[in-house]
């Protein structure tokens, strides 16, 4: 396409940029403007020249006209010289040299162009001229429908030349037309396969693309699956076995063509000009039967470039699809499918589904060793197999909310960042970024100074980039040296263990095998029996059922683990589910509470999901759902499970069973990094039943059977079956409550330490507190207790000022509690 801009645009675009740069600013429309007007011989030249128009300043003069612009260069744009509005204008000429069928480019159109966007300076120059916009398009439109086109025809037929030399001398086949060079890319160009890793696997995939677009009619594949699951590598893949001749013979010498579709749609102010653009593109591959075009994202074509009384992209492409007479393959997400695509009959019969699933674990181990290298090449770190294999293993078994290979990848990208990182400071490498920088900078000081025909003094910079340019080589040598030494070599590995580390920093929790997580398992029985007093029996069996989650010797889809707690109230049930999940999990945000009396009636429990589709609040998730989806390591309490209606225990089952829930929009919530906990004290007036015919004494395993006995007649058999543990809590003996009461009294000191106050006690104290609990009342109660005879006395004499800083002793005097 490049070849098609004639010579006297590509002045009139150099002439532009070199006033701008004489003018010390960004290059303007108005340049581009002065820069036509300059371009002797031209047809944009002679136009202007009848208007009569006057140059309105010195510096406007000042242009030599000594720079040719490369279109390749100006075009890509990688330093910004050319703002966003002039890159329009370019496109627009393009199109207009499309629309009128002109085998060139040239500086008519740029100029048409350029009056046609209404600029203010233009317009304000043209009025100073006495020159009316309206005219002059007229005038340029007179002259693009007519077959002279002055100097410039000269120029377009000698570029048509070159350009069929050039074609010859390379043996190419003739190129795509301008458009579809210009919104789309090439899959199967060389230069872009370069960067394009090879398909791994997907055989049966692609074998059914293939067979799909050898059809003669509705010859369109749309490929759907779970993003992240590799829909784009399969057709980058593909035109990388047309290049390599290794497809059958009905796609070889096959084109396939990425379409761009927001570029396609960018810069369509004027009504029409999208539809143009979308109906040449489908003509050119109409005419043209080795194109194929893809489509990524394909939703996104419903209603692209639709505005009030014009058709979207796809009612355009409808019917060339239908009738086979070009070959498109799409590829989106089931969900996009559903939401924009299944909707519209007519156009859903055009495409014949592909689904890609996500791969198995060993697939997904293939896929990565076969992308690999272009990891090593970016980080420059090496990649072990450990490291593949583990990236593989802990993201399908802690990261639900994603897909392989991609949650695999993207593990492996960071865990490489992450090493790169952690490299010790290298001086020779800032040596070798800040020669660069230098050299940058002085090639740019060299090309101004021949702008200016400063010849004498860009020669000595010439001399100093040399200088540069070796420099920077033997700075390189010295790096390769560095990087290939034995202790360097080992230090650039990815390794299974950094794969562990950035996994565990991802999801907030301590893995098994690293040194974090044995530390929390080897001290999770003595942390959690400091805080939860006379439960002992309880928390091993706890733990071991944790333990053996932990290592992998459960199910994998099952959550870490499920327990049934009972026992009378205020024996620490509900305290043990905080404590877990605070020590476990590490964050008290970690404890999800789900009080069953609110879920009595029926039709409270699709809170737990969302609102089905037509009732109020549809769309907002589930209570439960959207928290665990937030944070899936979790302990999910669902507290007094007798208070809730039967049907809940549906939900539950399939929880234990499957370890996932499907909400009302048909997410699917993962619970297997979760801890389920039910509470229950179903049994306890059986229990109290017998104490009171005078069974009280020695009897805690026949209250322990009484209370899995009621358990058992109230749960389902298919729940109890999923349930790991049911764990019947004891009630509490006066040795752990004189334990709790000193546990509680000590919290009371750390809230005093910022007041630079402390509380003393004696075993008496506590003795005296213990003898004014009572049993039935639980645990609960120490807290009324204390804040009855300690906090509330001594509050009192804080206000008063009665107590001086340092420590407050606590007594007992004549059988009461004194504080002094």
């Amino acid at each position: 396409m490049l070849d098609k801009f004639t010579a006297n645009y590509k002045l009139a675009l150099g002439s532009a940029y070199e006033l701008s740069l004489v003018n010390n600013k960004k290059i303007e429309l108005l340049d581009i403007f002065w820069g036509l007007y300059k371009s002797k011989g031209s047809l944009a030249n002679e136009v202007l020249a009848k208007t009569g128009i006057k140059q309105q300043s010195e510096n406007e003069t000042q242009a030599n006209h000594k720079i040719k612009i490369n279109m390749t260069e100006m075009l890509a744009d990688k330093k910004e010289i050319l703002p966003q509005e002039i890159k329009k204008i370019i496109i627009k000429s393009v199109n207009l040299s499309v629309k009128h069928n002109h085998k060139y480019i040239g500086t008519e159109h740029l100029l048409y162009s350029l009056i046609a966007v209404n600029d203010k300076k233009i317009n304000s120059l043209l009025e100073k001229n006495n020159i009316k916009p309206n005219t002059l398009l007229r005038h340029l439109d007179m002259i693009l429908n007519s077959t002279s086109h002055f100097s410039d025809m000269a120029q377009a037929m000698n570029a048509l030349k070159e350009k069929i030399d050039q074609k010859q001398k390379n043996k190419k086949t003739k190129k795509e037309e301008i458009l579809l060079d210009f919104f789309a890319t090439c899959l199967t160009d060389k230069e872009i396969q370069k960067n394009i890793s090879p398909v791994i696997g997907r055989q049966s995939e692609i074998n059914r693309i293939i067979q799909i677009l050898s059809r003669k009619n509705k010859n369109n594949p749309i490929l759907l699956g779970d993003p992240g699951v590799g829909k784009t590598a399969i057709i980058e893949g593909l035109a990388k076995k047309i290049l390599e001749y290794d497809v059958p013979n009905i796609l070889l010498n096959k084109k396939i063509y990425s379409l761009d579709i927001p570029l396609l749609v960018a810069g369509t102010s004027f009504r029409g000009e999208f539809e143009a653009r979308i109906k040449q593109i489908v003509d050119e591959v109409k005419n043209n039967q080795n194109i194929i075009l893809f489509i990524d994202e394909i939703h996104n074509i419903i209603g692209a470039g639709s505005a009030s009384g014009t058709m979207d992209a796809a009612n355009i492409l409808k019917p060339a699809l239908a009738r086979g007479e070009i070959r498109c393959i799409g590829a989106t997400t089931y969900d996009d499918f559903r939401k924009h695509i299944e909707g519209d009959a007519a156009l859903t019969r055009r495409f014949q589904p592909v689904k890609i699933n996500e791969p198995s674990s060993t697939e997904a181990i293939a896929i990565i060793k076969g992308i690999k290298n272009s990891f090593i090449k970016h980080h420059g770190i090496d990649i072990s197999d450990e490291a593949i294999e583990q990236a593989v293993f802990l993201s399908e078994r802690y990261i639900t909310d994603q897909f392989l290979p991609d949650k695999a990848i993207d593990l492996i990208d960071e865990a490489a960042a992450r090493k790169k990182l952690l490299e010790p400071s290298d001086n020779n490498y800032k040596k070798i970024i800040s020669l660069e920088n230098n050299l940058e900078e002085v090639i740019k000081q060299k090309k101004h100074l021949i702008l200016e025909e400063k010849y004498k003094e860009a020669l000595e910079i010439k001399t100093k980039e040399l200088e540069l340019i070796n420099k920077i080589y033997l700075a390189e040598g010295k790096q390769l040296k560095n990087n290939i030494k034995p202790e360097n070599l080992s230090r650039r590995v990815v390794m299974g263990e950094d794969i562990t580390a950035i996994t565990a920093e991802a999801i907030k929790i301590n893995l098994p095998n690293t040194k974090n997580s044995r530390h929390t398992l080897k001290n999770l029985k003595k942390t959690l029996k400091k805080q939860i007093i006379g439960q002992d029996k309880i928390l091993d069996e706890l733990i071991n059922t944790l333990k053996r989650s932990a290592v992998g010797l459960t199910g994998e889809k099952r959550p870490l683990g499920s327990f049934v707690f009972a026992g009378p109230s205020g024996v620490g049930k509900t305290y043990t589910a905080e404590v877990l999940a605070n020590t476990f999990f590490q964050g008290k945000e970690s404890l999800i509470r789900i009080d069953m009396s609110e879920f009595a009636e029926k039709f409270n429990i699709s809170k737990l999901l969302g609102a089905p589709a037509g009732y109020i609040g549809y769309g907002e998730g589930g209570t439960l759902t959207e928290k665990i989806r937030r944070n899936p390591y979790s302990v999910v309490l669902f507290d007094e499970i007798e208070k809730a209606h039967p049907d809940l225990f549906n939900l539950l089952l399939q929880i234990l069973e499957d370890g996932h829930l499907t909400d009302a929009k048909g997410k699917i919530t993962n619970f297997k990094n979760s801890i389920i906990i039910m509470t229950t004290n179903i049994g306890l007036k059986k229990s109290k039943e017998k104490e009171s015919l005078g069974f009280e004494n020695g009897h805690k395993r026949s209250t322990q059977d009484d209370f899995i006995e009621n358990i058992e007649n109230f749960l389902r058999p298919e729940l109890l079956n999923r349930i790991d543990q049911i764990l019947v809590f004891n009630t509490l003996a006066k040795k752990d409550i004189k334990k709790i009461i000193a546990i509680e009294l000590a919290n009371i000191n750390k809230n005093l330490n910022n007041k630079n106050l402390r509380i003393a006690w004696t075993n008496e104290v506590t003795d005296v507190l213990t003898n004014d609990y009572d049993e039935d009342q639980g645990a609960r109660q120490i807290r009324k207790i204390l804040r009855e005879k300690i906090e509330n006395p001594l509050a009192e004499k804080i206000i008063g000022q009665k107590i001086k800083k340092g420590i407050t002793h606590i007594e007992i005097i004549d059988n009461k509690i004194v504080i002094s």
